[in-house]
């Protein structure tokens, strides 16, 4: 699919409190509606259709997607093909799943053509799916693999985006952990009910692996 056309329009709505912007684009199978990310400047565009699946005969040749008689809102990610859903052991989805994920930076238009990163998620051709909360280009995570190639740490300064300082581990009983989650956090000490065990259980046989001759004996 090709996006022509890469127009910001401003839908204002109240949604706690601030406007929002919703991006819409041209494309040659018509307008489509995206959202904007919130975790960075970029818009995406979820689910959206390319090829409809024969019901009667889902392994044959898909074709591709007619044309949008109306806007299309790509808000929706949850499409899932067939599979077993493994905690449960029954069968979700459905044959018709042939839909894409755009993520688009907000410096790209039609006059400042950006590279296109094209990718399939995994699963071995047994389950999995192309959801924005496993997969999703965030803005936090490229900041700091970008931070860590050119300066050897994810969090050299804070900012708006990271707002905590990564410190460098200056007492081994303290050992300062960067928990990587929806939002930044740091700890103390990683596992810490693991660590005092195994703590514990060196001191406690400290003497019998010095003076163990064989591994089998402690």
């Amino acid at each position: 699919m090709f996006f022509k056309i890469f127009v910001i329009t401003a839908i204002f709505k109240v949604v706690t409190g601030q406007t929002r912007l919703d991006p819409l684009v041209n494309a040659d199978v018509g307008l489509i509606k995206g959202l904007r990310g919130d975790d960075g400047d970029y818009s995406m565009f979820l689910g959206i259709p390319f090829g409809k699946v024969d019901e009667e005969n889902p392994f044959s040749a898909a074709t591709p997607y007619p044309k949008f008689d109306n806007t299309f809102e790509a808000f929706n990610d949850t499409t899932v093909c067939p599979q077993v859903e493994e905690s449960q052991g029954t069968i979700t989805g459905t044959p018709d799943c042939l839909v894409l994920n755009v993520y688009v930076p907000f410096s790209a238009s039609s006059s400042n053509r950006l590279p296109v990163l094209v990718w399939i998620y995994g699963g071995g051709f047994m389950y999995g799916d192309g959801n924005r909360y496993l997969y999703n280009p965030s803005f936090l995570m490229t900041t700091m693999w970008t931070n860590f190639v050119k300066y050897g740490d994810p969090t050299p300064q804070t900012s708006d985006l990271i707002q905590i300082q990564w410190t460098p581990i200056k007492n081994l009983s303290q050992i300062p952990y960067l928990n990587i989650d929806s939002e930044l956090s740091l700890g103390g000490r990683p596992f810490h009910r693991r660590v005092t065990f195994w703590d514990l259980f060196y001191r406690a046989n400290y003497d019998n692996l010095l003076t163990a001759q064989n591994p089998l004996e402690i």
